[in-house]
């Protein structure tokens, strides 16, 4: 890359900030750009929103820059490319972790559940009322905290018995606690039963 020609379309762009100042000089990276995008795999991201990105990392990185550097316009605008990329990268990873952690369908809860909250017939049902039940499980399932949604899944599963239950005080009062919070939050919303044990 010619750096007087990157120079030139800097200095244009910082003396007179307009569009087409500034797609010449992004027009000059747009092979760094390209190259960038190619090498990171996102997967809620299109690249028409990551060259938007670039395209605002460009903009920014150009205001910012002071000539004369010891660095270049180019590996300067890399560099905070490269810092952005990274972040949506790891934005994305921790929402799909998050998205995993906390996603619980309706099919992987277990058909105990199912009989408990809608009735033994519960295929029989109308999907309109299945589907009630499955979102005020998520809306309760997502307003635990991880520690008593783990207890939730457990004892629904099977993984704690009321056994383990009633022999440990600090276990017991959790126990009945989210009792109370699935009684009032979901359970008396379709049925006046009680869940749990």
């Amino acid at each position: 890359m010619n750096l007087n020609l990157a120079n030139i379309l800097l200095e244009n762009f910082k003396e007179q900030p307009s569009d087409d100042n500034f797609n010449k000089l992004f027009q000059k990276y747009t092979p760094l750009v390209f190259k960038l995008i190619n090498s990171y795999h996102f997967t809620f991201y299109e690249r028409d929103d990551l060259i938007q990105e670039a395209k605002i990392a460009c903009y920014s990185s150009a205001l910012r820059y002071r000539l004369p550097s010891n660095i270049t316009f180019g590996y300067y605008f890399q560099i905070n490319l490269r810092n952005k990329y990274n972040s949506l990268y790891r934005l994305e990873h921790a929402y799909k972790r998050k998205s995993e952690k906390e996603s619980t369908s309706y099919e992987q809860l277990s058909s105990n559940l199912k009989e408990v909250v809608i009735g033994s017939d519960y295929k029989n049902h109308a999907p309109d009322k299945n589907i009630l039940v499955k979102e005020a499980i998520q809306a309760f399932l997502h307003s635990l905290d991880e520690k008593n949604c783990r207890l939730f899944r457990d004892i629904i599963s099977g993984k704690v018995q009321k056994e383990d239950i009633l022999q440990d005080s600090k276990l017991r009062y959790r126990y009945y606690k989210l009792k109370n919070q699935y009684k009032n939050n979901v359970f008396d919303i379709f049925f006046k039963k009680h869940l749990l044990y």
